[in-house]
């Protein structure tokens, strides 16, 4: 950002960075050498594993072709069913590796040795059918990518607000050239219905 340069104090430099509107102005800014990972969810999802964050289960992934950069089950109509009776999956979303905003998502459940195993908002369709309109969403809204993950669900308190999404928080932090890092600010997001 060039705070130093600029000779902001640290003081400054919080109160700048809290203003939302730094984030589209600068983000293409940041950290040019990785900021991809921060526009794929896919990458950003693998990295973190990696590092053994906690994050909600990945069940895998959809696409075009199979990624060599990610670890994640890459899922076909033939492996579907063995991966989620592998882990146990009743229920999960799917959404595009590079969405933003709570746009692409689906909330989907699966009924194991069905005909018609998958539904997602009291539409059912069969394994070729769902691959089929994941493919079809993904092209209609140039998404190359669908990660499926683990459905998390609201505590009863936040079911009231947000009936329809999970909450998380976000916590913006920034580090000054000493090395220290400095929470900005946070903020719970309670998503929205599709």
């Amino acid at each position: 950002y060039g705070f130093q340069k600029k000779g902001f104090s640290l003081k400054d430099t919080l109160e700048y960075m809290s203003n939302s509107t730094h984030v589209g102005k600068h983000l293409n800014l940041l950290n040019s050498k990785d900021r991809h990972i921060l526009y794929d969810k896919l990458s950003f999802k693998n990295k973190f594993y990696n590092e053994n964050v906690s994050l909600p289960l990945t069940i895998g992934y959809v696409g075009a072709e199979k990624r060599n950069d990610i670890e994640f089950d890459y899922l076909t109509p033939h492996s579907i069913h063995t991966i989620l009776l592998e882990k146990k999956v009743t229920k999960f979303i799917i959404k595009p590796a590079t969405g933003n905003q709570g746009r692409g998502v689906f909330r989907v459940a699966y009924t194991q040795n069905s005909e018609i195993p998958f539904s997602i908002n009291d539409v059912s369709f069969n394994t070729s059918d769902f691959f089929g309109f994941i493919a079809d969403f993904s092209k209609k809204n140039n998404y190359d990518y669908f990660i499926f993950e683990q459905l998390i669900s609201n505590p009863d308190t936040f079911k009231k607000v947000s009936p329809d999404a999970t909450p998380n928080i976000r916590i913006v932090t920034l580090r000054t050239p000493d090395g220290k890092i400095h929470i900005t600010h946070a903020s719970i997001r309670l998503g929205r219905t599709n």
